[in-house]
């Protein structure tokens, strides 16, 4: 064909024209070659191979670690439990019982005999 070889010839003054322009296309130099660990001359599989979990879910920071997502859970617990119990009121300074200020009398009988 008239056409494809005009158009081979339109590229390749096209090509030439860069070329000039711009030096001679340099090349990459080449590739290092595969790093061979395995005692058969196999490179060995990676982590992921290995485990091999495939597709999982999403899973939130706090539930990776298991010790964390049992403190977080507790903690959520007591929150729950302090709206459903009154917790004991503590004892501040100079209120509420004493004890026996001037102690307890052994002979002192105070009940009433019928």
């Amino acid at each position: 064909d008239e056409m494809y070889a005009a158009a081979a010839a339109g590229a390749k003054r096209k090509r030439d024209k860069r070329e000039e322009r711009n030096g001679p296309r340099q090349t990459l130099p080449p590739l290092a070659p595969a790093v061979v660990d395995g005692e058969d001359g196999r490179r060995k599989i990676s982590r992921e191979i290995q485990k091999n979990r495939g597709l999982t879910p999403h899973r939130k920071r706090d539930a990776k670690n298991p010790r964390k997502k049992h403190r977080l859970s507790y903690e959520k617990a007591t929150v729950r439990r302090k709206g459903q119990v009154v917790s004991a009121a503590k004892e501040q300074k100079g209120e509420g019982y004493g004890g026996e200020l001037t102690g307890v009398r052994r002979n002192v009988v105070k009940a009433r005999s019928l």
